[in-house]
C-alpha cells in the first residue's frame, strides 16, 4: 500500500479554533509575526503561516536517498521537485508541487499536488486550515490543519495534523502529527529539528505506525528586512522504528521575487 506523502510546509494539527477577524490593531500583533509592508520577513521565525498578499515563492528541491535493500547492500536514489506558492490576499495562500521526478533508481514521474491554505487568525498562535489534492494515477485528498506558534522574535514552533485518503480500491488513509522547532542563533541563519507520528492503513488491514525525525539548517540571502533567497539543507529519517533502512538528505532553495 502506498504511503501518502504530504509536503512539509503544510502538514500540521487539527484543532477546533474559532476564526478571528484578520484585521487587527497593530498593537495586538506579536513581534514575531510582524511583516514588512512590502514583503516577507527575512528572519524565518518571524514569518506568518501564509504568504503576504501578492508575495510569490518558487521552490527547488534535490533529494538524495539511501535505502537498505538487504544487509549490508544499500541503494542510492535521487529525485527533483519544484513548485510555487502565492499569497492571493491576507491569510490565503495557493500553490502546488508542479514537477517532481525520481531520477534514480529508474526514472519515474511523481503526481502534481496543488494546495490551498488559509490562516484562521493572526497573533502569537496562528491556526490554519487547508486542502492538498494529489493528482495522477492514484488521486487523493489531504486535509491540512497547521498551527504556527511564535515563541519570541527568534523561535518558532510548527505543529498540527493532517489526514489523507486515497479513495480507490483498496482505500488507503493516513494521519500525521508533526512537531518542528526552529531557532535563530545569529543573524538570518536558523537551525532546528522535529519529528512526527504517522498512521497509515486501509480497509482490509490494520494501521501501521511510522515515527520519523528531521534535522535542518538554513539561511536567507539578500539585504534589507525582506526575504530574498532561502537556502536549506535537511537530514530526514522517515521511520526510526526500522532504524536507518531509509534516510533522505535534501537541499532546497526558495526564491521570493
Amino acid at each position: 500500500m502506498c504511503r501518502l506523502l504530504v509536503p512539509l510546509v503544510v502538514a500540521h494539527v487539527a484543532a477546533a479554533v474559532a476564526p478571528r477577524a484578520l484585521a487587527q490593531n497593530e498593537r495586538s500583533r506579536p513581534s514575531g509575526s510582524e511583516t514588512p509592508a512590502d514583503g516577507l520577513p527575512a528572519v524565518f521565525s518571524r514569518r506568518p503561516l501564509t504568504l503576504p498578499t501578492s508575495q510569490w515563492r518558487i521552490d527547488l528541491v534535490v533529494r538524495l536517498t539511501s535505502s537498505r535493500v538487504e544487509q549490508p547492500v544499500r541503494e542510492l536514489g535521487m529525485d527533483l521537485a519544484s513548485g510555487f506558492g502565492v499569497g492571493l490576499f491576507d491569510g490565503l495562500e495557493l500553490g502546488t508541487w508542479l514537477l517532481h521526478f525520481q531520477i534514480s533508481p529508474g526514472f519515474e514521474g511523481k503526481p502534481v499536488q496543488p494546495y490551498v491554505l488559509g490562516r484562521l487568525s493572526r497573533g502569537d498562535v496562528e491556526p490554519g486550515l487547508g486542502l492538498l489534492v494529489r493528482l495522477g494515477q492514484r488521486p487523493g485528498l489531504v486535509l491540512l490543519a497547521p498551527v504556527l506558534v511564535h515563541l519570541g522574535p527568534r523561535v518558532r514552533l510548527d505543529t498540527g495534523a493532517s489526514a489523507g485518503v486515497l479513495p480507490e480500491e483498496p482505500t488507503a488513509y493516513s494521519m500525521r502529527f508533526p512537531v518542528q522547532l526552529a531557532v535563530h542563533p545569529a543573524g538570518r541563519a536558523f537551525v532546528g529539528g522535529g519529528g512526527y507520528l504517522e498512521l497509515v492503513g486501509g480497509n482490509d488491514e490494520p494501521a501501521d505506525a511510522y515515527v520519523g525525525f528531521e534535522l535542518f539548517a538554513g539561511t536567507t540571502a539578500g539585504r534589507g528586512p525582506n526575504a530574498g533567497t532561502d537556502l536549506r539543507v535537511s537530514f530526514h529519517v522517515p521511520n526510526v522504528v526500522e532504524g536507518y533502512k531509509l534516510w533522505v538528505l535534501a537541499f532546497g532553495i526558495a526564491f521570493h521575487p
